[in-house]
């Protein structure tokens, strides 16, 4: 039979470190993302490891590391705790595309790239805009349209 210690393993007190940086408690926690306190609180004191729905509300909503809350490499936070969340895209969603036209390409391109951008650290409006964004993204849509692989059609409605 396992015997349970008072040791907390090392993910578990990265954890709590965070919750301390956040100025968070199991509450409040819950209010902002609604995993249960009861939960955080199996987490803090039954020594299990995270659980993926937590780990990604820690990254996405708070700007933690995965990396470093689970193996304690790199920064606590992706990007400094101090700076709001930023808005999710410069380029906005769009409900339907048509692969074949060139606007579509160009946009399908450059929501891509915006990703990336994000994805490694990017600040919107700081860091890129979405000039540039299209910018990065026109060459590849016109070698497309260069190919014949898209068409560019204007807009009636103009």
């Amino acid at each position: 039979m396992a015997r349970k210690t008072n040791l907390k393993s090392a993910e578990i007190e990265r954890f709590k470190q965070v919750l301390g940086e956040l100025k968070e408690s199991p509450g409040t926690l819950e209010e902002k993302t609604g995993i249960s306190a009861r939960t955080i609180n199996n987490y803090m004191w039954g020594d299990n490891p995270l659980g993926g729905q937590l780990l990604r509300v820690l990254a996405e909503q708070f700007g933690v590391s995965v990396d470093w809350l689970l193996t304690g490499r790199g920064e606590m936070f992706i990007v400094p705790k101090n700076r709001p969340n930023p808005p999710r895209h410069l380029v906005q969603f769009r409900e339907k595309i048509d692969p074949d036209m060139f606007q579509d390409q160009l946009w399908l391109m450059a929501r891509c790239i915006e990703e990336s951008m994000y994805n490694a650290g990017g600040w919107p409006n700081e860091d890129y805009s979405i000039v540039d964004i299209y910018a990065l993204a026109m060459p590849y849509a016109l070698d497309k349209l260069k190919a014949g692989e898209v068409k560019f059609e204007a807009n009636e409605a103009a």
